[in-house]
């Protein structure tokens, strides 16, 4: 396994979780596995967009040894700023 992924369960937050897959991998490289509808206790919530995002696999030794590296934190961290500011309407 390897790439990432993003999670949403109401039709509010679908956006938002297409938004984060798609800016988080244009930023890490990872591969974009895509967002998915799940039921998950964080992202179950109806009062604002909610969204599991799985940034990579632990279990996969390459990713693994990116997942913790500064670099590659603040990459996943501008593609999920971006993201955001890319929910919010104008």
């Amino acid at each position: 396994a390897r790439g990432s992924e993003c999670y949403y369960f109401t039709h509010q937050s679908q956006r938002l979780a297409q938004l984060m897959a798609d800016n988080v991998t244009a930023a890490t490289g990872r591969l974009n596995r895509g967002a998915f509808n799940g039921y998950y206790y964080v992202t179950r919530t109806d009062i604002a967009p909610s969204v599991l995002m799985e940034y990579g696999f632990m279990i996969n030794p390459t990713e693994f040894s990116t997942l913790y590296h500064n670099t590659d934190i603040y990459k996943a961290a501008y593609g999920t700023a971006q993201a955001v500011l890319k929910a919010i309407p104008q």
